[in-house]
């Protein structure tokens, strides 16, 4: 009738079925919803009404940190920040310790070309790791 086995073998078997069916339904469920994200075609995102424009708009300083940069390279960041579409902000950007006037004076201008949100400070003989070579 089969192959003999003692008590504990058969108790553990028999234990390991059990737990087996226990768990087969958490099983079954969890390979289901892996295989629903494998094999979506469509996903759906819940998409809610969209709410007023705001009426408030907190003060923005954007501050661009420079250092002996390229001129051209600095004032395309600037056009595009000139080019925002939001209502309150300032542009702060800040020259450290660069020697060269051709790298830094052009900027300056650029700078008052771009109107009042947009100021240009020029600071030399500072010190430390992060003041530049």
């Amino acid at each position: 009738m089969g192959l003999p086995v003692g008590p504990l073998t058969g108790f553990l078997l028999w234990a390991t079925a059990v737990l087996g069916a226990i768990t087969l339904p958490s099983s079954v469920v969890q390979t289901r919803e892996g295989w629903e994200s494998l094999l979506r075609t469509t996903w759906f995102r819940p998409r809610h009404p969209m709410s007023e424009p705001p009426t408030v708009f907190p003060r923005v300083s954007i501050h661009v940190p420079t250092h002996a940069e390229p001129p051209g390279m600095v004032m395309a960041t600037l056009d595009a920040l000139a080019a925002l579409d939001y209502p309150n902000f300032e542009v702060l950007v800040i020259d450290n310790n660069t020697t060269d006037p051709a790298l830094w004076e052009p900027l300056r201008e650029h700078c008052l070309v771009l109107g009042d949100r947009f100021r240009f400070l020029h600071v030399e003989g500072i010190s430390g790791a992060k003041a530049g070579p």
